[in-house]
């Protein structure tokens, strides 16, 4: 038998070079893909020992009018195992706390609360945020509205407010600023300033379409390697975003640069936002996480000419806070302490600014 016919009948019998090659390879695919998962596993396993990372779910979804929205009517996990836990509820609006019906009248004074992070109690257990807080002070002289959604700029919060937080005809609004707001207005121009008057877009930004898929993803948002480098990239993108925002003064110059982007943009809202309130007979009370507002001058001088015309009232939560030794959470936030510091104080204050004067004018 000649070669030819040899190869042939072992190539119809399934014998010669060709197979033992493919399970070659075959065999090299399951071990890389073996030890791919070995080290995986164990990236996993050092993390959750040694470090683990901090997890949020359910985490986001994605809305067109602000970008990201937490869910309705559930309760989000935020934790990091083994050291720390809250759960957040967000009821039937997507708001933490309770939910105060819509009515077309209100018995009570509405108080609307806006912010991010902080205002919706970030690293607190549910009812110790001062948004509840000040409502557990007023008790019954008035219903309190937390729109607070964590990673929300002043775009999102303004817009949110005449879709929502409007609803309710409130006597106050509380605005709570946070270093991070200005850059936030960037990432979702949902609402921008037009001749004085506000105009709404759709969010267009791509990063929030992609945040809601992997948000949504049970697998990742427990995963430690894909959270530890998430991680990494969010701080990277936050120290430039930060870098190329924030103007402050250098040496023993008194000399400012010129505004960037962030602060010309969020001082356009700001104005318009406060002169509409004022309008509309709003008290508009304004905070900030303590000596965050001083990053931002030019924000900061805008903030002093409105209060100057009557158009805010601007009130340094430094202050309240300066002495307290016992003021951060472990996730780094307030703590419940400091929110009731800041919920107590807050509530003396629209006692005295508005309820009071309601009650002289009522007489």
């Amino acid at each position: 038998m000649g070669s030819s016919d040899r190869a042939l009948r072992n190539s119809r019998d399934g014998r010669g070079a060709n197979p033992p090659a493919k399970r070659k390879a075959l065999f090299a695919s399951i071990a890389v893909i073996m030890t791919v998962g070995l080290l995986v596993a164990a990236g996993e396993l050092f993390l959750l020992v040694f470090n683990p990372q901090v997890s949020c779910f359910p985490r986001w979804e994605f809305s067109p009018e602000y970008g990201l929205v937490f869910p309705r009517n559930t309760t989000i996990v935020h934790k990091r195992p083994g050291r720390w836990e809250f759960r957040y509820t967000m009821n039937e609006y997507g708001c933490r706390g309770k939910a105060v019906p819509l009515s077309n009248a209100y018995d009570k004074t509405n108080v609307v609360v806006l912010g991010d992070s902080y205002a919706m109690g970030t690293a607190v257990a549910d009812g110790e945020e001062f948004p509840a807080i000040i409502a557990q002070e007023l008790g019954d002289q008035a219903d309190v509205i937390n729109t607070g959604i964590g990673g929300w700029g002043l775009t999102q919060q303004i817009r949110r407010f005449y879709a929502f937080g409007r609803l309710y005809d409130p006597a106050i609004v509380i605005l709570q600023f946070c270093m991070n707001d200005p850059i936030e207005n960037l990432d979702n121009r949902v609402t921008t300033v037009k001749n004085g008057r506000f105009v709404f877009h759709n969010s267009t930004h791509s990063k929030s379409i992609v945040m809601e898929f992997l948000s949504r993803s049970y697998i990742a948002q427990h995963s430690q390697l894909y959270i530890f480098f998430r991680n990494i990239q969010w701080q990277r993108g936050e120290k430039k975003i930060l870098a190329r925002s924030v103007r402050t003064e250098t040496g023993n110059s008194s000399h400012v640069s010129e505004p960037s982007q962030a602060e010309t943009f969020y001082n356009e809202l700001i104005e318009a936002f406060a002169v509409d309130l004022h309008a509309r007979g709003i008290y508009f009370l304004m905070i900030s996480v303590q000596g965050q507002l001083n990053k931002y001058p030019f924000i900061k001088g805008k903030v002093a000419e409105l209060e100057s015309k009557g158009l805010i009232d601007y009130v340094e939560v430094e202050d309240w806070l300066r002495n307290e030794t016992d003021i951060r959470s472990p996730e780094g936030h307030w703590n419940s302490r400091a929110h009731a510091i800041v919920g107590r104080n807050l509530s003396r204050i629209i006692k005295e600014q508005v309820l009071f004067s309601q009650r002289v004018q009522s007489w």
